[in-house]
C-alpha cells in the first residue's frame, strides 16, 4: 500500500522501497545476473523487478521464448523475446531485484 511512485521520487531505490514495505521478506539485489537466472525467481513465484530500456517493469511469467512484463506506470503487460528483454534488461544496467519469504 506504499506509494511507490513518490517514495522513488523522493531518492529511494527499488531496494531500498521494496525492504521498507516487505517485512516479512528477505530482499535481494540481483544487479548482474542474467535473465534466465531471475526467472528462476519467477518460476517459484516471485516477480522481479528490472529496469529497462523503457523504465521500470516486473518481470511476470514466461514461456521458453517469451517473457511477460507487466509496465506499472502503464498498468499493461507486453510480451517480449527473451532475447529482446535480456538487451533491454542489460541496457539499463542488468539490474533485478527480486524477494524470498
Amino acid at each position: 500500500n506504499a506509494n511507490v511512485h513518490s517514495l522513488l521520487a523522493g531518492g529511494n531505490s527499488a531496494l531500498q522501497v521494496l525492504q521498507s514495505n516487505m517485512d516479512q521478506a528477505v530482499c535481494l539485489d540481483l544487479t548482474g545476473i542474467s535473465l534466465s537466472q531471475a526467472l528462476y525467481y519467477v518460476s517459484n513465484g516471485t516477480p522481479v523487478y528490472v529496469e529497462m530500456k523503457s523504465g521500470p517493469a516486473v518481470l511476470a511469467g514466461y514461456s521458453s521464448s517469451n517473457v511477460s512484463i507487466y509496465h506499472p506506470e502503464k498498468g499493461s503487460y507486453e510480451s517480449m523475446s527473451l532475447a529482446e528483454a535480456e538487451q533491454s534488461i542489460a541496457q539499463a544496467g542488468s539490474i533485478y531485484i527480486a524477494y524470498v519469504k
